[in-house]
Protein backbone atom coordinates (compact mmCIF):
# COMPACT_ATOMS: atom_id res chain seq x y z
CA UNK A 1 0.00 0.00 0.00
CA UNK A 2 1.48 3.47 -1.49
CA UNK A 3 1.98 5.72 1.39
CA UNK A 4 0.93 3.75 4.23
CA UNK A 5 1.54 6.47 6.69
CA UNK A 6 -1.32 8.24 6.20
CA UNK A 7 -3.44 5.20 7.93
CA UNK A 8 -1.85 6.44 10.82
CA UNK A 9 -3.85 9.07 13.01
CA UNK A 10 -2.68 12.07 14.35
CA UNK A 11 -4.82 14.15 17.06
CA UNK A 12 -3.91 17.33 18.38
CA UNK A 13 -5.51 18.37 21.81
CA UNK A 14 -5.13 21.07 24.94
CA UNK A 15 -4.65 23.93 22.69
CA UNK A 16 -2.07 21.82 20.56
CA UNK A 17 -0.19 21.35 23.93
CA UNK A 18 -0.23 17.43 23.15
CA UNK A 19 -0.37 15.11 19.93
CA UNK A 20 -1.74 11.19 20.47
CA UNK A 21 -0.62 8.80 17.80
CA UNK A 22 -3.31 5.82 16.63
CA UNK A 23 -1.37 3.14 14.49
CA UNK A 24 -4.08 1.04 13.24
CA UNK A 25 -3.57 -3.02 12.79
CA UNK A 26 -2.39 -3.88 10.11
CA UNK A 27 -0.95 -7.44 9.96
CA UNK A 28 -2.44 -10.60 8.46
CA UNK A 29 -5.40 -12.52 10.98
CA UNK A 30 -3.98 -14.33 13.77
CA UNK A 31 -0.42 -12.12 14.00
CA UNK A 32 0.37 -8.94 15.96
CA UNK A 33 3.05 -7.51 13.76
CA UNK A 34 1.90 -4.56 12.09
CA UNK A 35 3.42 -3.51 8.19
CA UNK A 36 3.65 0.25 9.72
CA UNK A 37 6.86 1.29 11.28
CA UNK A 38 7.99 3.92 13.43
CA UNK A 39 9.26 5.76 10.38
CA UNK A 40 5.81 5.43 9.12
CA UNK A 41 4.65 7.07 12.39
CA UNK A 42 7.29 9.95 12.12
CA UNK A 43 5.95 10.93 8.75
CA UNK A 44 2.72 11.50 9.94
CA UNK A 45 3.31 13.54 12.79
CA UNK A 46 5.62 15.66 10.57
CA UNK A 47 2.48 16.01 8.34
CA UNK A 48 0.80 16.92 10.97
CA UNK A 49 2.98 19.44 12.04
CA UNK A 50 4.03 17.86 15.06
CA UNK A 51 7.64 18.81 15.19
CA UNK A 52 8.33 19.73 19.14
CA UNK A 53 8.26 17.63 22.36
CA UNK A 54 8.32 14.55 20.35
CA UNK A 55 9.10 11.39 22.43
CA UNK A 56 11.24 8.83 20.36
CA UNK A 57 11.30 6.12 23.11
CA UNK A 58 6.97 6.37 23.32
CA UNK A 59 7.03 6.30 19.26
CA UNK A 60 9.46 2.66 19.52
CA UNK A 61 7.48 1.47 22.32
CA UNK A 62 3.92 1.83 20.14
CA UNK A 63 5.53 -0.77 17.95
CA UNK A 64 7.76 -3.08 20.28
CA UNK A 65 4.68 -3.33 22.79
CA UNK A 66 1.60 -3.80 19.76
CA UNK A 67 -0.21 -1.01 20.86
CA UNK A 68 -2.61 -0.68 18.21
CA UNK A 69 -5.92 0.98 17.97
CA UNK A 70 -5.68 3.00 20.82
CA UNK A 71 -4.54 6.78 21.27
CA UNK A 72 -0.82 7.36 22.80
CA UNK A 73 0.82 10.39 23.84
CA UNK A 74 3.60 10.83 21.90
CA UNK A 75 4.60 14.67 22.09
CA UNK A 76 3.97 17.64 24.80
CA UNK A 77 4.34 20.95 24.35
CA UNK A 78 5.71 23.65 27.06
CA UNK A 79 2.04 25.31 28.49
CA UNK A 80 2.35 29.19 28.86
CA UNK A 81 2.63 30.75 32.53
CA UNK A 82 -0.04 32.91 33.22
CA UNK A 83 0.68 36.45 34.99
CA UNK A 84 0.26 36.73 38.53
CA UNK A 85 -3.12 39.35 38.99
CA UNK A 86 -1.79 42.76 41.22
CA UNK A 87 -2.39 43.18 44.62
CA UNK A 88 -2.33 45.16 47.65
CA UNK A 89 -0.04 44.65 50.30
CA UNK A 90 -0.64 46.15 53.70
CA UNK A 91 1.52 47.86 56.14
CA UNK A 92 -0.86 48.00 59.08
CA UNK A 93 -3.24 45.43 60.21
CA UNK A 94 -6.47 45.48 58.60
CA UNK A 95 -8.45 43.38 60.88
CA UNK A 96 -8.00 43.87 64.31
CA UNK A 97 -9.53 41.55 66.83
CA UNK A 98 -10.53 41.73 70.77
CA UNK A 99 -8.09 39.28 72.31
CA UNK A 100 -6.72 40.79 75.61
CA UNK A 101 -3.43 41.30 75.62
CA UNK A 102 -1.23 38.70 77.83
CA UNK A 103 2.07 39.47 80.00
CA UNK A 104 5.52 37.82 80.14
CA UNK A 105 3.73 35.91 83.44
CA UNK A 106 0.62 34.98 81.89
CA UNK A 107 -1.79 37.24 83.23
CA UNK A 108 -4.08 39.29 81.38
CA UNK A 109 -5.04 42.46 81.23
CA UNK A 110 -9.19 43.30 79.56
CA UNK A 111 -8.20 47.00 79.65
CA UNK A 112 -6.44 46.40 76.49
CA UNK A 113 -7.85 45.35 73.83
CA UNK A 114 -7.97 48.32 71.77
CA UNK A 115 -8.91 47.99 68.00
CA UNK A 116 -7.42 51.71 67.09
CA UNK A 117 -4.56 51.51 64.66
CA UNK A 118 -2.26 54.80 64.82
CA UNK A 119 -0.83 56.43 61.74
CA UNK A 120 1.33 59.24 61.64
CA UNK A 121 1.93 61.27 58.74
CA UNK A 122 4.42 60.03 56.23
CA UNK A 123 3.71 56.32 57.07
CA UNK A 124 3.45 53.44 55.12
CA UNK A 125 0.39 52.16 54.63
CA UNK A 126 -0.04 49.75 51.79
CA UNK A 127 1.89 49.10 48.37
CA UNK A 128 0.33 47.90 44.90
CA UNK A 129 2.46 45.07 43.27
CA UNK A 130 1.71 45.81 39.46
CA UNK A 131 0.38 42.44 37.75
CA UNK A 132 3.08 39.96 35.64
CA UNK A 133 2.85 39.24 31.79
CA UNK A 134 3.34 35.77 32.57
CA UNK A 135 5.87 34.16 30.03
CA UNK A 136 4.68 32.49 26.95
CA UNK A 137 4.43 28.42 25.96
CA UNK A 138 5.34 26.16 22.89
CA UNK A 139 2.80 24.31 21.13
CA UNK A 140 3.81 20.81 19.01
CA UNK A 141 4.01 22.62 16.18
CA UNK A 142 6.21 24.47 17.19
CA UNK A 143 4.08 27.95 17.70
CA UNK A 144 4.53 30.38 20.71
CA UNK A 145 1.55 30.64 22.93
CA UNK A 146 1.00 33.80 24.10
CA UNK A 147 0.25 33.77 28.09
CA UNK A 148 -2.59 35.66 30.21
CA UNK A 149 -1.33 38.61 31.76
CA UNK A 150 -2.64 39.12 35.46
CA UNK A 151 -4.92 41.99 36.14
CA UNK A 152 -4.87 45.26 37.31
CA UNK A 153 -5.96 46.97 40.08
CA UNK A 154 -6.24 50.53 41.66
CA UNK A 155 -4.68 51.66 44.87
CA UNK A 156 -7.18 51.93 47.17
CA UNK A 157 -5.96 55.34 47.99
CA UNK A 158 -8.95 56.91 50.51
CA UNK A 159 -9.81 60.19 52.82
CA UNK A 160 -5.99 61.81 53.69
CA UNK A 161 -3.55 59.50 52.29
CA UNK A 162 -1.72 60.45 49.62
CA UNK A 163 1.04 58.81 46.51
CA UNK A 164 4.17 58.48 47.61
CA UNK A 165 6.05 61.47 45.27
CA UNK A 166 8.86 58.60 44.81
CA UNK A 167 6.72 55.54 44.56
CA UNK A 168 3.76 55.95 42.65
CA UNK A 169 2.44 52.67 43.98
CA UNK A 170 2.99 53.21 47.56
CA UNK A 171 0.15 55.03 49.57
CA UNK A 172 1.16 57.05 52.45
CA UNK A 173 -0.56 58.70 54.81
CA UNK A 174 -1.04 62.72 54.59
CA UNK A 175 -2.12 63.31 58.46
CA UNK A 176 -2.08 62.12 61.75
CA UNK A 177 -4.65 59.82 63.35
CA UNK A 178 -6.23 56.45 62.44
CA UNK A 179 -6.27 54.08 60.01
CA UNK A 180 -9.15 51.92 58.96
CA UNK A 181 -10.19 50.31 55.15
CA UNK A 182 -13.53 52.20 54.90
CA UNK A 183 -17.14 50.54 53.73
CA UNK A 184 -16.07 51.98 50.10
CA UNK A 185 -13.18 49.60 50.65
CA UNK A 186 -10.73 52.73 50.70
CA UNK A 187 -7.64 53.18 53.02
CA UNK A 188 -8.61 56.21 54.87
CA UNK A 189 -6.85 58.06 57.70
CA UNK A 190 -9.36 59.73 60.51
CA UNK A 191 -7.74 62.72 62.29
CA UNK A 192 -10.69 63.40 64.34
CA UNK A 193 -12.57 60.31 66.39
CA UNK A 194 -15.78 59.73 67.95
CA UNK A 195 -16.53 56.67 70.45
CA UNK A 196 -20.35 56.56 70.30
CA UNK A 197 -20.65 55.22 73.36
CA UNK A 198 -18.49 54.13 76.82
CA UNK A 199 -15.00 53.90 76.78
CA UNK A 200 -15.09 50.48 78.87
CA UNK A 201 -14.20 47.04 78.19
CA UNK A 202 -15.78 47.56 74.74
CA UNK A 203 -13.38 49.49 73.75
CA UNK A 204 -10.15 48.40 76.16
CA UNK A 205 -7.93 51.55 76.44
CA UNK A 206 -7.49 54.53 74.21
CA UNK A 207 -4.39 55.41 72.73
CA UNK A 208 -4.98 57.55 69.71
CA UNK A 209 -2.97 59.96 67.31
CA UNK A 210 -5.39 62.82 66.64
CA UNK A 211 -8.23 64.41 68.60
CA UNK A 212 -11.03 62.27 70.12
CA UNK A 213 -14.83 62.82 71.70
CA UNK A 214 -16.35 60.34 73.52
CA UNK A 215 -20.35 60.26 73.77
CA UNK A 216 -20.39 58.02 76.94
CA UNK A 217 -18.33 57.72 80.08
CA UNK A 218 -14.57 57.22 80.34
CA UNK A 219 -14.97 54.03 82.98
CA UNK A 220 -13.00 53.05 85.89
CA UNK A 221 -9.51 51.87 85.26
CA UNK A 222 -9.15 52.73 81.81
CA UNK A 223 -6.97 55.24 80.18
CA UNK A 224 -7.47 57.46 77.49
CA UNK A 225 -3.94 59.36 75.85
CA UNK A 226 -4.93 61.72 73.04
CA UNK A 227 -1.98 64.15 71.31
CA UNK A 228 -4.53 66.50 70.37
CA UNK A 229 -7.92 67.70 71.90
CA UNK A 230 -10.45 65.55 74.03
CA UNK A 231 -14.15 65.72 74.53
CA UNK A 232 -15.97 63.62 77.12
CA UNK A 233 -20.25 64.25 77.14
CA UNK A 234 -20.64 62.23 79.98
CA UNK A 235 -18.76 61.55 83.16
CA UNK A 236 -14.84 60.57 83.91
CA UNK A 237 -14.46 57.70 86.50
CA UNK A 238 -11.63 56.51 88.40
CA UNK A 239 -9.52 57.17 85.05
CA UNK A 240 -6.17 58.39 83.52
CA UNK A 241 -6.41 61.21 81.36
CA UNK A 242 -3.85 62.32 79.07
CA UNK A 243 -3.98 65.16 76.50
CA UNK A 244 -1.93 67.30 74.75
CA UNK A 245 -4.14 70.06 73.42
CA UNK A 246 -7.57 71.23 75.12
CA UNK A 247 -10.06 69.04 77.26
CA UNK A 248 -13.50 69.27 78.30
CA UNK A 249 -15.64 67.20 80.41
CA UNK A 250 -19.44 68.13 80.36
CA UNK A 251 -20.56 66.59 83.09
CA UNK A 252 -18.89 65.86 86.45
CA UNK A 253 -15.70 64.19 86.90
CA UNK A 254 -15.82 61.09 89.54
CA UNK A 255 -12.90 60.59 91.77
Amino acid sequence: MAEKWKQIKVSLENDDLEAYLRVPFMGEESTVKSTLSVDHARTALKAKGVVYGVSESELERIFRESLFDEDILVASGIPPKHGEDARIEFYFETERDFKPKEDENGRIDYHEVSVLVNINKGDQLCRRLPPTVGKPGKSVTDKEIPPMAGKDLVIPQGPNTELSPKDPDLLVASCDGCVSINSSKLVEIKPKLEIKGDVDYSTGNIKFVGSLAIAGDVKAGFKVNVTGDLQVDGVVEDAEIEVAGNALILSLIHI
